[in-house]
């Protein structure tokens, strides 16, 4: 999967969270963050920022429904609730984006 036309503004602060392993299986190999997302053809890097400007808990939830969504032969079925939060600890807090709000790149309001 290729980054988006967003990503290459993102710097490495996701890095932490993206290359963490899931702690299970799934078809023999454990799986990263960043892989077990591409498969769900979510992009890593976006739900990254994402998931870093939510409060915790509702990253939390929202990670762990991802992670759900993994094949049911994946051993992280087991317990998606709680390897969510260990993975939500691993996202930089307060992430400011440099990403410029859609109005200015558009010109509106001006």
């Amino acid at each position: 999967m290729s980054r988006s036309v967003c990503a290459p503004l993102l710097g490495p602060e996701f890095d932490d969270f993206l290359f963490a392993p899931l702690g299970g299986e799934i078809n023999g190999m454990r799986p990263s963050v960043l892989s077990a997302l591409a498969g769900l053809e979510v992009d890593p890097w976006q739900e990254a920022a994402k998931l870093a400007g939510l409060p915790g808990a509702t990253a939390t939830a929202r990670l762990a429904a991802l992670i759900a969504l993994l094949p049911n032969e994946s051993s992280v079925h087991r317990d998606p609730n709680t390897i969510a939060a260990g993975l939500v600890a691993r996202l930089p807090r307060r992430v400011s984006s440099n990403i410029a709000p859609l109005k200015a790149l558009l010109g509106i309001g001006r």
